[in-house]
């Protein structure tokens, strides 16, 4: 007699259920695993050989992507991100595969995304970008700061993309400035996201890129500019209909916005997030008589530094309409007001420490960072992460850090969810701990699913003698010591250095699997010169591929696994 036994496997599922376990895999790990499977399942992932995310991959897999896959998918390929946060030398290799057949290799490519770039690795990439049909699209995520002789060349380059066919340019909140020069004139440009340095900036701004449709701009604004300045040559903006501006650095007049106001003839969608010491500019009655008449949806919110008593609080409140409803919070000489829903993508707790309401489920938040000041008590911390089921990346100065895991709810709750952990030095010299290697076991333990860390070990000093062929070498002021190729091979380093560091967190965090790995500081020598082969001697990555180099643009050891 013959018996039949139904196996269950994987193409038994249906696509529905497939694609919601995609979400829970890398797109490397997608393309990896399920390309060439059967037609079905190929046909079935065809959004993620469209749109390809380099996000968090090792040097392993970026390089089989680079050199057996994108050959053969390249053609489908509609847009790309390429990261350099997390893995963080991912543009070299791109850039060795590609630089000069990017048009070849991706033909309908349309929207590329560049994270944590410098200004000459980007560079080099925008000028890779050529005789593309279809590309119009550049995101900016991270982009650090340029140096004076860029510039430029910087934004001549990212504006005059792909034969000047470039539309779209988006910069996220954590990128540099860009500057503009007086004749600049980019007329490719309908959307742009960006950062300036001042509101002075604006009018160079909008000479550049008359005919934008969509426009958001922060204003970092982190000197000193005359408000005389302000709104001279100001050319109006004849094409725009969303207009978003956030500067809080720096106070705004009624008169000010009102310079601005007018070369706004056709916006519809107007969101402002503004510092003010301008009364009128709290006032709703004030603030929507002084609108364009073409605005249909208005958000605003803005931070008010003045004394108020009671009645203050009162009249502000009653002068918006019922058809903008607001939230108010006062503090001594200071009030915070916007408008409902809340109309921007970041937020500012105040520094003062009160008990936060009851936090909703914040199941798209995936990043929380804390600067300044420690708060007095982690209650709110604590509201915050338990809300947070998707948090994946931590950033935090050390002595807060370490408060948390002493903490044993919110140590459990981070532990189980965070994969980047990013520790910064601490905020005060006065603090009462600082990071060294005996609470290296601690974080790696609770830490367990990290698999990208950064630290900032600026505290520690590089290690001051070598040992070589048994004779110790002083190793801190001689820059040409003549040493031998063959004598650089019994290294000692000194305890408590920064090198000394780096040996046991890639000893602790070995079962981590890092894949990205990077610290700023001071390093002796021979690490700054030759990154790759001191950690080959040096450290337990003697026995596995890897890249390393000193970066000395952001004095930062970078490491890809």
């Amino acid at each position: 007699m013959t018996t039949s036994c139904n196996k269950s496997t994987l193409e038994t599922l249906p696509d529905e259920i497939l694609l919601q376990i995609c979400k829970y895999l890398s797109c490397a790990d997608i393309l990896m695993s399920f390309i060439g499977l059967n037609y079905r399942i190929t046909q079935m992932i065809t959004q993620y050989r469209h749109h390809i995310s380099l996000h968090k991959i090792s040097l392993s897999r970026s390089d089989y992507l680079c050199e057996n896959m994108f050959p053969q998918i390249g053609s489908q390929v509609r847009s790309l991100l390429i990261d350099c946060c997390y893995s963080v030398l991912q543009d070299d290799l791109f850039i060795k595969y590609f630089a000069k057949k990017i048009s070849i290799t991706f033909p309908l490519l349309e929207r590329i995304s560049l994270v944590a770039y410098e200004d000459n690795q980007l560079i080099a990439l925008l000028d890779s970008l050529h005789d593309l049909n279809h590309f119009v699209e550049i995101r900016l995520y991270s982009l650090f700061g340029i140096s004076p002789a860029n510039r430029s060349k910087i934004v001549r380059s990212l504006f005059q993309a792909n034969n000047h066919r470039v539309t779209t340019i988006l910069m996220d909140e954590e990128s540099t400035f860009l500057r503009f020069q007086q004749n600049d004139s980019y007329l490719n440009i309908i959307r742009l996201r960006i950062n300036l340095r001042a509101r002075t900036d604006l009018s160079f701004l909008f000479h550049a890129v008359p005919n934008v449709q969509y426009l958001d701009v922060i204003i970092d604004e982190n000197y000193y500019s005359s408000k005389a300045e302000f709104g001279q040559n100001l050319p109006p903006l004849l094409h725009l209909t969303n207009f978003e501006l956030r500067s809080i650095m720096q106070p705004w007049t009624l008169e000010e916005l009102l310079l601005l106001f007018a070369q706004l003839p056709i916006v519809k969608n107007l969101s402002l997030y503004l510092l003010t010491h301008d009364r009128r500019l709290v006032d709703g009655n004030t603030i929507l008589a002084s609108l364009p008449s073409t605005v249909q949806l208005f958000h605003y919110a803005t931070y008010f530094i003045d004394n108020m008593d009671i009645d203050d609080i009162d009249d502000i409140l009653v002068s918006w309409p019922s058809s903008y409803p607001i939230m108010c919070f006062h503090e001594e000489t200071s009030l915070f007001l916007h408008t409902l829903p809340w109309g921007f993508t970041d937020f500012h707790f105040p520094k003062e420490q009160r008990p936060l309401p009851h936090i909703p489920r914040l199941s798209r938040l995936h990043r929380v960072s804390f600067y300044g000041s420690m708060p007095s008590d982690l209650n709110n911390s604590s509201f915050l992460f338990n809300a947070a089921p998707n948090l994946v990346r931590l950033d935090l100065p050390f002595e807060f850090l370490w408060r948390l895991i002493e903490n044993q709810q919110i140590h459990h709750v981070l532990g189980h969810q965070i994969t980047s952990l990013f520790i910064h030095e601490n905020t005060t010299s006065q603090s009462s701990i600082t990071f060294s290697e005996k609470h290296v076991p601690t974080i790696a333990s609770t830490f367990f699913r990290v698999d990208v860390l950064s630290v900032t070990l600026t505290h520690l000093r590089h290690s001051p003698i070598a040992v070589l062929n048994d004779n110790i070498v002083e190793n801190s002021t001689e820059p040409n010591l003549p040493i031998d190729e063959d004598q650089q091979t019994n290294e000692v380093v000194s305890p408590d250095s920064i090198e000394s560091m780096v040996i046991c967190l890639l000893q602790e965090f070995k079962e981590h699997r890092l894949i990205g790995f990077g610290i700023r500081g001071n390093f002796c020598k021979k690490l700054q010169t030759d990154a790759k082969q001191w950690l080959q001697q040096n450290t337990i990555l003697s026995d596995q591929r890897f890249e390393a180099v000193f970066n000395k643009q952001i004095d930062q050891l970078l490491i890809w696994m």
